[in-house]
């Protein structure tokens, strides 16, 4: 799900696919490569549910960050930053990376809730960016609500006009122009459809499940 403000809709997207969901300049480096997030998710047909289980950070063609839930493991999040392996801080502790090659910078915490959750605070390229770590918590049994474990995206400040967003999220947050493709993606699949399907693409829908959020903030 994606919200701004307080209003939210469904993002769906191409499951088990990495998929380009932003792009940006780095206002502040006039002529640097753009950066991009890419997100692919993992679905569960039998609850109608989505939720994001990897994000990756982009400059040019180099992954600067990748971000991923672990269905099974001691820790949900697993995060490489330039290709070297982030460690898991203590609860209650901040773990700082501070890499100078690709303009980003990083803060990795752990929270005390039951879930054992993690939280990624990223300054990369002019933007500031939240990531967490969740279990599906619309489950009951444990195993399958690791299972599900998931990552949620936060802009706090949203996405200043200077950075020149465009994309998928730039879009929702009314930065930039909405398209056609991005339209369809606001639709669920066919396979979680409960109605029949109507002429030009509309359906008569029956609610769906939820599944990652997506924090856009407002346009700026």
């Amino acid at each position: 799900m994606s919200k701004e403000g307080s209003s939210g809709q469904h993002l769906w997207v191409s499951s088990g696919t990495l998929t380009p969901l932003l792009k940006w300049v780095d206002p502040l480096a006039p002529g640097s490569v753009p950066m991009e997030l890419w997100g692919k998710t993992v679905e569960d047909s039998a609850s109608n549910s989505q939720w994001f289980d990897q994000f990756v950070i982009k400059q040019g063609a180099a992954s600067v960050l990748e971000v991923s839930a672990q269905p099974a493991g001691p820790a949900i999040m697993s995060t490489l930053l330039e290709g070297q392996v982030v460690g898991h801080p203590a609860v209650g502790s901040t773990h700082t990376y501070d890499p100078t090659t690709r303009g980003i910078n990083l803060d990795v915490s752990a929270s005390n809730h039951a879930d054992g959750g993690e939280m990624l605070s990223i300054y990369a390229g002019g933007l500031r960016i939240g990531m967490s770590s969740s279990l599906a918590a619309k489950f009951d049994d444990p195993a399958i609500r690791r299972k599900f474990a998931h990552l949620n995206v936060k802009f706090a400040n949203g996405l200043p006009k200077e950075c020149m967003a465009s994309g998928v999220l730039a879009e929702l947050s009314g930065a930039a122009p909405m398209t056609a493709a991005t339209k369809v993606m606001l639709l669920p699949p066919n396979r979680f459809l409960h109605g029949k399907p109507q002429a030009d693409g509309e359906a008569e829908l029956q609610p769906v499940g939820r599944g990652s959020q997506l924090f856009l903030g407002s346009p700026c």
